[in-house]
């Protein structure tokens, strides 16, 4: 709530109800003078701003183009912190950035929303083309340590994607989607067509080391509240529904 308000004296208030007064002064020196994420945020933060800066009509600001210091400064926080974080990515506020030391890394078009718990990850894309290429991530989200999150696939509010999963193409999921460990989500491009989607509603879990694909030109749709059990091996039946082999 208190990220969503943009008001760090509501979570103050908090603590004060719980007998914590003490807690808020500690975790601020905590975050800012012991965790690398938080500095590797704040370096992408200053790059984003050169990199994307628009003008202001109403103050008739007009910003110049600074292409080769954004980069400088992305890619000195990348040696230091090792969070390659893209100076065009758009990282909303109050993410947290945890063991970026073992390699966190974004892509240009790619979006993260706010109050989001990120472990080290991939979010990068499958083509060169100038288009939507990079993973959508919304609001609190949890993306588990060794994710590769490829394409331009778009992450629900309040999903939960565990450690070692691999997600790529056209995938959609909605808001609370739980993907349990190393579990495979995938549209399959051929030489033939191009797939359709693979929609995830909401509420939807995955077991653990299930693979679901979508080889077929219609969109895979699983439907809310659905659960995958483990191990499972899901595809399309040709006509949209889920299909266990």
């Amino acid at each position: 709530a208190s990220i969503r308000k943009r008001d760090m004296n509501h979570y103050r208030d908090f603590l004060k109800e719980e007998g914590l007064t003490e807690a808020y002064g500690y975790q601020i020196e905590l975050v800012r003078r012991v965790y690398p994420g938080w500095r590797a945020l704040l370096h992408h933060s200053i790059a984003n701003c050169l990199a994307t800066a628009q003008p202001n009509e109403e103050d008739g600001i007009r910003p110049a183009a600074t292409p080769f210091l954004p980069r400088l400064i992305a890619e000195e926080s990348a040696k230091e912190f090792q969070a390659d974080l893209h100076p065009e990515t758009d990282i909303g506020d109050s993410n947290f950035l945890d063991h970026p030391h073992r390699g966190i890394t974004t892509g240009q078009t790619g979006k993260i929303g706010i109050g989001c718990v990120i472990y080290p990850c991939t979010l990068g894309g499958v083509t060169d083309k100038v288009k939507q290429r990079h993973p959508l991530i919304g609001n609190f989200v949890l993306i588990g340590t060794d994710v590769g999150i490829f394409g331009p696939v778009g992450v629900g509010e309040g999903s939960v994607i565990g450690p070692n999963c691999e997600i790529s193409g056209f995938v959609e999921f909605g808001e609370n989607v739980k993907v349990r460990a190393a579990a495979v989500l995938r549209t399959v491009p051929t030489a033939q067509f191009r797939p359709g989607r693979l929609i995830v509603e909401k509420d939807v879990i995955i077991g653990e080391e299930a693979l679901i694909l979508n080889e077929h030109t219609s969109d895979l749709i699983l439907p809310a509240g659905t659960s995958i059990p483990a191990h499972s091996h899901v595809v399309n039946d040709g006509e949209g529904k889920p299909r266990v082999l």
